[in-house]
């Protein structure tokens, strides 16, 4: 009676709570906190082991989700159930084979603490499994290989993520324009909002990053010339593009920025 209350005061606990942590040990031996790594982050835990068939069927396509999102704000944990007669070795090799690489945080579950104290049902090991958690809560709870994984655990994914916050950014902007193109004070505003909609606000103060702006000929071409600069006058970024006709000049020019914003958000 005194367990089944136990199991029935953990199963609340992790419906209402959140995620139960163990102490685990990285492919390193290392203990790890994974509490402390939940904190304003999407975690996707995914428990595998090397003798899973559905896990290699699973791994690369998760390869290529994990890979496709580009936030601080997730990160991956490959958890391995493997007993300690598996290797360290063997551990890596798998997921090299296997998921395509062994440049992930791997964890050790070797008594299936981390998965059992966590289970909806109690019963076997069932695997692979995908924990999605947001600040240690649970999003996402999918045992087995299914062909709306994926799609369901970007989805999850993405749409607890926060996109990360712009902050305003301070430049020169230095603008030529030669005869033949736009007006100058047209493509001026223009450049300007530009700017402003990607969160970079136009100065006139000295001793900092100079972006400088030409329309102009060379020989017998046109080109919008773009030249970003440090306060030394070093080039950070320089981007020359052709110009066919007076009116292609608009539509060049935000391509550069465009290009430039890329460059600026590195």
């Amino acid at each position: 009676m005194e367990r089944k209350k136990i199991v029935f005061i953990l199963l609340i606990g992790i419906l209402f709570f959140g995620f139960t942590f163990v102490n685990i040990r990285d492919i390193s031996g290392n203990l790890v906190n994974l509490r402390s790594q939940t904190q304003n982050k999407v975690i996707l835990l995914d428990f595998f082991a090397t003798t899973c068939k559905p896990c290699m069927n699973e791994l690369p396509h998760l390869k290529k989700l994990v890979d496709g999102i580009d936030n601080k704000n997730f990160q991956f944990y490959a958890i391995s159930e493997d007993g300690s007669n598996i290797t360290n070795e063997a551990i890596k090799k798998f997921l090299k084979e296997n998921f395509g690489s062994d440049a992930v945080n791997i964890l050790r579950d070797i008594y299936h603490q981390q998965y059992t104290l966590n289970q909806k049902v109690k019963g076997p090991i069932s695997i692979p499994r995908n924990v999605l958690l947001k600040n240690g809560k649970v999003i996402l709870d999918i045992i087995g290989y299914h062909e709306d994984t994926i799609g369901k655990l970007n989805k999850a994914i993405k749409g607890n993520l926060v996109a990360p916050k712009k902050h305003l950014q301070s430049i020169r902007l230095n603008i030529k324009v030669y005869e033949g193109f736009a007006t100058e004070s047209t493509y001026t505003s223009m450049v300007k909002a530009f700017l402003a909609k990607n969160k970079i606000i136009t100065t006139n103060d000295t001793g900092t990053e100079t972006l400088r702006v030409e329309l102009k000929k060379v020989g017998g071409f046109q080109m919008v010339k773009l030249n970003y600069l440090n306060e030394k006058n070093e080039a950070l970024f320089s981007k020359s593009t052709p110009i066919y006709d007076a009116n292609d000049c608009i539509n060049k020019t935000l391509v550069s920025l465009g290009e430039f914003i890329k460059f600026k958000s590195k």
